[in-house]
């Protein structure tokens, strides 16, 4: 899959391996069709680079320089929600399997945890305590963890 146009900082693909979603400095969310390597659709929301990327089912979720996460429906990226509140970029992403809890890492220092309805936020919990950057998250799958790393 080639971009051409501006460096790829993030990407994953579909748990079925329909489709790869990407981001990178231009600002731009791509999803790509693996069997054809062909792009689908280029679709804008972010004011900033787009540093991490997360699928789940037919919902992408992508962290960007801005602060906010954003909710994207595939395979057209249909923008469903957007998660404001980090006051840096959005370094990680981690979905539980249902899509209902999303946690996302920041170079703010803080752990944000999102509970979604839907695509919908319906509430947000703030963790602080690391000293730096948070680098890694990730969500146990009873989703009563999150858990993170960072350069503290």
């Amino acid at each position: 899959l080639h971009t051409l146009r501006s460096p790829t900082s993030c990407l994953a693909p579909s748990s079925d391996g329909r489709y790869v979603v990407s981001g990178g400095t231009d600002k731009v969310v791509k999803i790509w069709d693996v069997a054809s390597a062909r792009l689908l659709h280029s679709v804008r929301g972010h004011d900033d680079s787009i540093l991490s990327v997360s699928i789940v089912d037919s919902m992408a979720f992508t962290g960007s320089a801005d602060g906010t996460v954003k909710v994207w429906a595939l395979p057209h990226g249909d923008s469903v929600e957007t998660l404001h509140g980090h006051k840096d970029g959005v370094k990680c992403i981690a979905v539980s399997d249902d899509t209902q809890m999303v946690a996302s890492g920041s170079f703010d220092k803080t752990v944000r945890v999102w509970l979604l309805a839907s695509g919908h936020l319906q509430q947000c919990v703030i963790f602080e305590g690391h000293k730096d950057v948070i680098w890694c998250i990730g969500l146990t799958r009873d989703k009563t963890k999150a858990v993170s790393g960072g350069s503290d």
